[in-house]
Order: structure tokens, then C-alpha cells, then sequence
């Protein structure tokens, strides 16, 4: 996120300056939001990984240590570790000295398993894991690094009140002791990454899943409290609860250990808390220390945010996270700007396809776009997602309901890796613009220079995972506004 005087934006690896007009900064029409002064970095990981493991941080929950002390020298630990979605800056820090610190403790790496928690996601290729894991944990544990498959080597736990089985990875699920490495992150429907999403979705069989998954759908768009943030009324998390605990009561009836392990990390990439214990205490003790880093707020909504969508830039599927968080920013009807060089392109073909029965709608209507085609286009897709419901299914959705929020052709995209003729067809609410035509700070000028006469307020961030409190109230995206032209 740029200063007051030269707000700067990352596209891909390239540094933007100087697209904003003097008169944004002499007029004050840059919004500044406020974060709470950050906590300090752990300066020595390593030793926080000890003390980790000497004394716990979660009351009621023995140390890890202490766990260990009470295995045997032959008892079967995994560790579950995030797939190559996620950053993992978290496990590069925390993952080196705690495998040290457990084989300390007498445990042989032969007994030691890695398990990548893909979810539903294709399996992590073997450069993907070498920039997960680094060279040398690599090297060491490929035989035992289980990228998870959800439809294959399952183990059945039981079943919850709906009567949907919970199967999860069976490595992980036989395991003496069971510790998710986690990062804490604000997520658009789940609430809160980290702690239980590591176990479901992250190792979770296809069925229970998708189970899951479905619980964000209302009868148009998201249900009411789905929304990043959001875990005491959202339904998605509610239902993840109910698996975990069932997962925790088998494990613990044999007197096997289900432990967490949760990292906040920093807009710069420091580690700044870490705590260890149940996976659910643990997780809700984390919280507090990721709101105060992640939260921002504004005491207006912006009339425009332009924003970077960083490591979800790999496509438009992924980016449609940045989409969201900007909605949260912005007044009804206004712009949002997403930069996200997308060099898979859309990112699959479901994707796609899915995109296709908006666009059909959005065609038949011709230029009489209203907050009602936009509601049609919503539950018409929402409804064949719900036939076959596959993770990933809902990104359509949310961009729609952003769509919803931004109004017609409010929806802006600077890339250079989607196809013209596919964007125009599948995109028609969306003004897609090319970074390999003109260079993309004369675009963001261009387009600045054509709103000026409105005066608008922007904000500019060049990071997407901030969660943005608004003191003026402003709606809501489950609210349909009118469309502006």
C-alpha cells in the first residue's frame, strides 16, 4: 500500500508510480486506512518453536512437548502443511526448526509424514513442494511427503447430524499425533483460515467437502453470515465445528492427539505470534492478534479502490478474491480495479463454463442491464452449481455478488494473460484491459483522468488480505443496488 504522496502498486514484479492525478493528494481524495500499530516480529523462530514445545499456550492443553513425552519412540507424527495456494511463508520459518526439535526428541524421521493439504485442488507438482518445503526437508522426507488426494486413501470417522460421512486422509487420520501447521488469514466465505481449515477442507474427503461448501449458498448468492470475518453466524464454519469435534473425539478415544500449531504473519512477511495447542482453542486465541494486524478502516468507502491481487494474480479464478475484499471498501456503484497479470488465463475450464450462463443472460438483456439480470444471472448459475457441487464452483458467484454491489461495467481487470476474444465473451459485465498493449501505469492514468471530473475518494492497496472495517454505513453486498450505466 502506497503513502499520502506517492501511493505505488505492485503488477506482477513491476513497481506503479505516478498514475495518481496531484490533485487526488492536494484535494485529500486518497483514503488512508487505519491499522492498528503492528506487533513486534519474532525475531529468533527457533526459539520460539522451543518454548513452544516446552510450555503451553493454550490452557487446558498439555505442551507439545509434553504430548511427545508421552509417545513412544516408534508413534506414527504428521504434520499438515498448506498446498501451493497458500503463501506458506509460515511453514518455510516454523517447519525447519520444528522437525528438528521433534527428532531431538527421539523420534526417527522413518515415523515422521509430511501431508500437503490440497483439499480438492490438483496435487502439488514437485517444484511446487520444493518451494514449499525448501531443498534439504525435501531431500529428506520424499518418501513421506503425502500430497493428499480427496477422493483416494481415505479413513472413515463417522458421521455428523446430517448423516454426511467424514472421511479424511488416512496417513493423517492414523497417526499417533496429528499437528496442522497453520497460517492465520481472513478468508471471503469460510471467515478464517487457518486451525480447522487445515483439517476440512485441507484433508478432507470429496464428500464431506462439498458438504461444507454448500452450506455458504442462500437463495441468492451467499448465505447470511458467509463473509470474511465472519464465524459465529456463518454456516460454513458452523459445520465445519461439527466435523472437527467428531474428528478430536475418535482420535482422542484411542488416546491419540489432535494439535495445532497457528502463525500470523505480517504484511512483510514476519512472523509476529505463534501459539500451539487444541484446534479450536488454539485457533480462537489467534484471532485476536490477526485482527489487529489485518484489520483496516475507513471512515468513508471509497468511490474507486484499485488493488493488487499479489499471489492470487495467477488467474481469474484465484483473483476473484481480490475482487471481494475490495467490495468491502467501496460504496455501492462504485469502481473497483484489480491488477492480476493472470498467466493461466481464466484458470480452468469449469470456470469458464460456469462464467458462460451470466454471460448468456447478460447478452439476452441487451442493454437493459438491472439489479434484477444480475440476481437472475446469480441464482440461475448458483442453481447448476448446486447439481454437482465441485470446490471452486462458488468463485462465479462471488464475483457476481460483487458485480451486484459495483454495478454494470464497474468491474475493472488490468492483465495480460486471458485471450481477447474469450474475455469479451465470457466477461461482458467486466472491462477487461490488456498490460501487453500499453504499459499499465499509462493505463491506470487513462482511466483515472476519465473519472476526475466526478472527484472521487480512492484507495489504493497493494494488498489484498486486509479486512475492511467502514464507519459510515454503507449496505451490504447481499443487498442488490441499482445498476449504474
Amino acid at each position: 500500500m502506497g503513502t499520502l504522496r506517492e501511493p505505488s502498486l505492485h503488477y506482477g514484479e513491476d513497481l506503479l508510480k505516478d498514475f495518481l492525478p496531484p490533485a487526488v493528494l492536494r484535494e485529500e481524495r486518497l483514503l488512508i486506512p487505519f491499522v492498528e500499530p503492528g506487533l513486534s516480529p519474532l525475531e529468533d523462530v527457533s526459539l520460539e518453536v522451543e518454548r513452544l514445545l516446552e510450555k503451553s499456550s493454550e490452557p487446558g492443553t498439555p505442551s507439545l512437548g509434553h504430548i511427545l513425552n508421552t509417545l513412544g519412540p516408534d508413534a506414527l507424527i504428521s504434520l499438515i502443511l498448506d498446498d501451493h495456494t497458500r503463501p506458506n511463508i509460515h511453514t518455510r520459518l516454523i517447519l525447519p526448526p520444528l522437525l528438528a526439535s521433534i527428532k531431538r526428541r527421539g523420534f526417527a524421521a522413518k515415523n515422521l509424514f509430511l501431508v500437503i493439504a490440497t483439499g480438492t485442488h490438483r496435487p502439488s507438482h514437485r517444484e511446487e513442494l520444493l518451494q514449499i518445503l525448501g531443498n534439504e526437508i525435501f531431500s529428506e522426507y520424499a518418501d513421506r511427503i503425502v500430497v493428499h488426494d480427496c477422493r483416494k486413501n481415505l479413513s472413515p470417522v463417522g458421521r455428523i447430524s446430517d448423516g454426511t460421512m467424514v472421511r479424511i486422509n488416512k496417513t493423517a487420520f492414523c497417526s499417533n499425533l496429528l499437528i496442522a501447521l497453520t497460517d492465520m488469514e481472513f478468508h471471503y466465505f469460510t471467515g478464517i483460515a487457518g486451525g480447522p481449515k487445515s483439517v476440512i477442507p485441507g484433508i478432507g474427503g470429496k464428500e464431506i467437502v462439498n458438504a461444507e461448501h454448500v452450506r455458504m449458498f442462500g437463495s441468492c448468492g451467499f448465505a447470511p453470515g458467509v463473509g470474511s470475518g465472519s464465524l459465529e453466524k456463518n454456516p460454513v464454519f458452523q459445520y465445519k465445528l461439527e466435523c472437527i469435534r467428531l474428528i478430536q473425539e475418535r482420535m482422542r478415544s484411542r488416546g491419540d492427539w489432535l494439535y495445532s500449531i497457528n502463525a500470523v504473519v505480517d504484511g512483510l512477511g514476519r512472523l509476529i505470534f505463534l501459539n500451539g495447542g487444541d484446534i479450536l482453542g488454539s485457533f480462537y486465541r489467534a484471532i485476536p492478534p490477526l485482527r489487529r494486524t489485518w484489520t483496516a478502516v475507513l471512515k468513508t468507502p471509497a468511490d474507486v479502490v484499485i488493488i493488487n491481487a499479489r499471489h492470487e494474480g495467477i488467474n481469474l479464478l484465484q483473483a476473484g478474491k481480490a475482487f471481494n475484499s475490495a467490495a468491502r471498501a467501496v460504496r455501492p456503484g462504485g469502481r473497483i480495479v484489480v491488477l492480476a497479470p493472470c498467466p493461466d488465463g481464466f484458470g480452468n475450464d469449469e470456470f469458464k463454463d460456469l462464467m458462460r450462463i451470466s454471460a448468456d443472460i447478460f447478452r439476452k438483456a441487451g442493454g437493459q442491464i438491472t439489479s434484477n439480470t444480475i440476481d437472475e444471472a446469480i441464482t440461475k448459475t448458483q442453481c447448476r452449481i448446486l447439481k454437482g457441487f465441485k470446490m471452486g464452483y462458488q468463485k462465479p458467484v462471488d464475483l457476481l455478488m460483487t458485480l451486484r454491489h459495483a454495478g454494470w461495467r464497474h468491474l475493472y481487470l488490468l492483465q495480460d494473460g486471458l485471450h481477447r476474444g474469450e474475455a469479451d465473451e465470457i466477461l461482458p459485465f467486466m472491462q477487461v484491459l490488456d498490460a501487453a498493449v500499453a504499459p499499465p501505469p499509462r493505463i491506470l492514468s487513462e482511466l483515472i483522468s476519465a473519472w476526475e471530473g466526478e472527484r472521487p475518494r480512492y484507495l489504493i492497496l497493494d494488498e489484498p488480505g486486509l479486512l475492511f472495517e467502514v464507519f459510515e454505513p454503507y449496505g451490504t453486498l447481499g443487498k442488490p443496488v441499482i445498476c449504474p450505466s
